[in-house]
C-alpha cells in the first residue's frame, strides 16, 4: 500500500533535487519497500508499480532522453519482471495454500463485486452508511459463505457507493479528478521543476486509485500519507507558478 504512494516521491527525488544523499535514500527506500512487498506475496503490488513506471517514463521521457524504441524496450523488460515478480507472488501463495480458489482467475472478488454493483443500482441516491464495515452490517448476505473476508467490497469506488449511493462515487471521482487536472497544469507549465512535480502528482494518483480497485486500503496511515503528500506537491508547485508567472502590466 505504501509502494504506490512513495514511488513517486523517489521519482521526485531523482529529477528535482539533486542531492545524491536524498538520491541514494530514496533508491534505498524504493529497494527496501520492493523487497517487503515481495515477501508480502500481495500480486496487486506489481501490475500497478508497472503502471506508474509507465507514466512516469512517458512523462519525462525528453528529460531521459529516450527516443519511441527505448521507451517500448524499457517498458518491455519492466513488463517481465512485474510478470515474473506477479508469478512469484502466485506460486508461494499456492505453496501455502493449496486451493483452486487462490488461483486468480478463480477469485471470490470476479463474481462478488457485481452483486455490489446491483446493490448501488438498487438505492442510487442513498447509502448504507459510512466506514468499510457498513457493508457487512447493512447487506451480510453478500458475504460469500466460501470467503468471509469479503466483509467489505475491496474496492475504494465501490465502497463508496454503498455507503453514498451514486452521488458518493461521483464526489469521490471529482476529487481526484481535480487532483488530477491540477497536476496536469503543472506538467503543461514551462518550468522544469513546475512539470516534475506534475509528473510526481500524476503517477501518484493514478497508482493509489489503481492500487484501491481490487482491496481498499485507503484509510487511516495510508489515506494520511497521500493527502500530506499531495499537499507538498500542490503547496509547492502553486508557490512556484506564483514565482514564475508575469507581473500584471503597470497602467
Amino acid at each position: 500500500t505504501h509502494l504506490s504512494t512513495i514511488a513517486p516521491a523517489v521519482l521526485l527525488v531523482v529529477f528535482y533535487f539533486k542531492d545524491k544523499r536524498l538520491l541514494l535514500g530514496a533508491l534505498g527506500a524504493l529497494g527496501l519497500l520492493l523487497t517487503t512487498g515481495l515477501f508480502s506475496e500481495q500480486r496487486i503490488i506489481w501490475p500497478v508499480f508497472f503502471l506508474q513506471l509507465s507514466i512516469g517514463v512517458v512523462l519525462y521521457a525528453r528529460r531521459l532522453g529516450l527516443n519511441r524504441a527505448r521507451i517500448a524496450v524499457l517498458l518491455l523488460l519492466a513488463l517481465l519482471l512485474a510478470a515474473a515478480t506477479l508469478l512469484g507472488s502466485q506460486i508461494s501463495r499456492f505453496d501455502k495454500n493449496p486451493f483452486p480458489s487462490v488461483a486468480m482467475e478463480n477469485d471470490t472478488r470476479i463474481g462478488f463485486w457485481p452483486k455490489l454493483v446491483g446493490r448501488v443500482i438498487e438505492h442510487p441516491l442513498i447509502g448504507a452508511g459510512f466506514g468499510r464495515s457498513s457493508m457487512s452490517k447493512a447487506y451480510p448476505d453478500l458475504i460469500p459463505p466460501e470467503n468471509s473476508e469479503l466483509w467489505h467490497p475491496h474496492n475504494l469506488i465501490l465502497n463508496y457507493g454503498l455507503a453514498m449511493g451514486v452521488p458518493g462515487i461521483a464526489v469521490l471521482l471529482l476529487i481526484w479528478g481535480a487532483l488530477l487536472k491540477e497536476y496536469i497544469r503543472f506538467w503543461r507549465s514551462d518550468d522544469e521543476g513546475i512539470r516534475m512535480l506534475g509528473a510526481c502528482g500524476i503517477v501518484l494518483v493514478i497508482g493509489v486509485l489503481a492500487r484501491n480497485q481490487v482491496n481498499d486500503m485507503f484509510m487511516r496511515d495510508a489515506a494520511m500519507l497521500f493527502w500530506a503528500f499531495n499537499g507538498m506537491l500542490l503547496g509547492l508547485g502553486r508557490r512556484k507558478m506564483a514565482f514564475f508567472a508575469p507581473a500584471p502590466a503597470t497602467l
